[in-house]
C-alpha cells in the first residue's frame, strides 16, 4: 500500500548564476544557513515519524548554486521514503554532480531552452553576459550518455515571433528522440510579475499553434499545456500537503508569487515544526472545499 505523500519544496538558495529577462525573482535572499538546514532536517524527521513518503523539490534561485546545501538534505533523509526531483537551469549540472544526485534519488529534472542558441543566450544569459546554451546542452548529453535511470523534461519558451528560433531548438532535441528517458514540453513564454515584463512578447496563438504542430516531431512531447482552460490541471499550492520553504526558512505555498503577503505563511520554529498562519493557508487550500476549478487550478487568482 502506497504511502500518502508530502510535496516539500526547497529553496536551498534564492540566488542564481542566470539573468533571465523574464524573471520575477528578486534574488536577495542568499542559501540556506546552518540553523535553517538543520530546521529543515528536523521537519523531514517529523514528516517521516508522521508516516509520510516525500516528493523533496528543489527550486530556487539556482538550487545548484547551493549544491552542498542540496547533498547535505539527502544525506539526511537517507534511509527513508522520498523521491526528488529539481527545476534547474542545468548550467551547473555537470555529469559528476549530475551522477551523484541520482544516486541520491533526485531522478526528475526540468530544464529550460528559450529557443536557438542565439536567441535562448539573449535572453538566458549568465550574471556575467555569457550564453548558456552550449553548456545546458553539453551536459544533457553526457547524462543521455549514462545509463542511470532518470527522468528530464525538457520545456520549451515560445516567445512572440521566434516561431523559426523555436523549430531550430526542436531540431537540435530530435537527438535525444530515442532516449525515453527525455520528454518535452512547449509552452508559451508568460508575463509572470518581473521588472522586464513589458519586454517580453507574447506569442500569437496561431504562433503557438504553428510550433505545436512542428514540435510533433518529438516522440515524448508532454501535453501538460495547452491553451485551454479546461485543460489546466490542479496546481500544487491548493494541496494541504504541499509547502514551501525558502532558504531563509520562511513558509510559502507559491514559488512564483514570493513577495505577495498572502504568499508568507509562516516559518520553521527552532524545533523545526512549521508555525502556520492558517488563515492564509486556508487561502491557498479553499479550492478543497468548494471545489471550484480556478481556485484547484491557481488559488493565487481571487
Amino acid at each position: 500500500m502506497r504511502r500518502k505523500q508530502f510535496h516539500l519544496i526547497l529553496m536551498p538558495t534564492e540566488k542564481c548564476n542566470f539573468r533571465c529577462v523574464y524573471c520575477y525573482e528578486s534574488f536577495t535572499i542568499p542559501k540556506m544557513s546552518p540553523l535553517v538546514v538543520d530546521r529543515v532536517k528536523r521537519y523531514t524527521d517529523f514528516l517521516f515519524k508522521e508516516g509520510y513518503e516525500l516528493l523533496i523539490e528543489f527550486f530556487g534561485g539556482e538550487p545548484m548554486v547551493a549544491y552542498d546545501v542540496i547533498t547535505e538534505v539527502l544525506d539526511h533523509v537517507r534511509g527513508n521514503e522520498y523521491e526528488g526531483m529539481m527545476t534547474t537551469n542545468g548550467y551547473l549540472l555537470s555529469k559528476e554532480k549530475f551522477v551523484r544526485l541520482v544516486e541520491m534519488r533526485v531522478k526528475q529534472y526540468e530544464i529550460t531552452f528559450d529557443g536557438e542558441r542565439e536567441f535562448h543566450d539573449k535572453v538566458r544569459p549568465t550574471v556575467g553576459g555569457k550564453g548558456t546554451f552550449n553548456t545546458i546542452l553539453s551536459n544533457l548529453r553526457s547524462a543521455m550518455q549514462t545509463d542511470l535511470d532518470f527522468e528530464i523534461l525538457v520545456r520549451m519558451h515560445l516567445h512572440g515571433g521566434q516561431v523559426n528560433s523555436i523549430k531550430s531548438l526542436i531540431d537540435v532535441m530530435e537527438e535525444f528522440n530515442d532516449d525515453p528517458r527525455f520528454k518535452f514540453m512547449l509552452r508559451p513564454i508568460a508575463h509572470l510579475g518581473g521588472p522586464l515584463d513589458r519586454m517580453i512578447k507574447l506569442p500569437t496563438k496561431e504562433e503557438f499553434e504553428e510550433a505545436s504542430q512542428y514540435a510533433r516531431k518529438l516522440k515524448r512531447l508532454d501535453s501538460f499545456f495547452t491553451l485551454k482552460d479546461e485543460d489546466i490541471p490542479m496546481c500544487y499550492a491548493s494541496s494541504p500537503r504541499s509547502i514551501v520553504i525558502r532558504s531563509d526558512g520562511t513558509l510559502a505555498k507559491c514559488t512564483v508569487k514570493l513577495d505577495s503577503e498572502v504568499n508568507k505563511i509562516g516559518y520553521l520554529g527552532e524545533d523545526g515544526l512549521p508555525v502556520i498562519d492558517m488563515k492564509k493557508m486556508m487561502f491557498w487550500t479553499r479550492g478543497h472545499l468548494s471545489g471550484r476549478k480556478e481556485e484547484l487550478s491557481c488559488p493565487a487568482s481571487e
